[in-house]
């Protein structure tokens, strides 16, 4: 993502990832969900296959903002204190 594969862009630094899978053919692919805002957050939200779930739903992309908005305006401390409780994972 850092090199410009961002994906759908969704709003509110969301972005929607095909991710190709080998010999699952065109339709057979998943996809991610990822808060992307560079060289500061990458979080990955969530992932699906393409066979088991069609484009997300409005108001799916809206809870999305909603949930972009929020976490945007986390302090570190903030984040910090959510690793420690075990609420997000940091992959540094």
């Amino acid at each position: 993502m850092t090199r410009g594969l961002l994906g759908d862009r969704l709003g509110a630094h969301i972005y929607k990832k095909r991710i190709k899978l080998e010999g699952r053919g065109r339709s057979g692919g998943a996809r991610a969900i990822v808060l992307f805002r560079d060289k500061d957050v990458t979080l990955f939200l969530y992932g699906y296959l393409k066979s088991e779930q069609g484009n997300i739903s409005p108001n799916e992309e809206k809870q999305l903002r909603v949930f972009s908005s929020e976490f945007m305006s986390l302090t570190v401390a903030d984040r910090a204190r959510l690793e420690a409780q075990g609420r997000l994972i940091s992959l540094e």
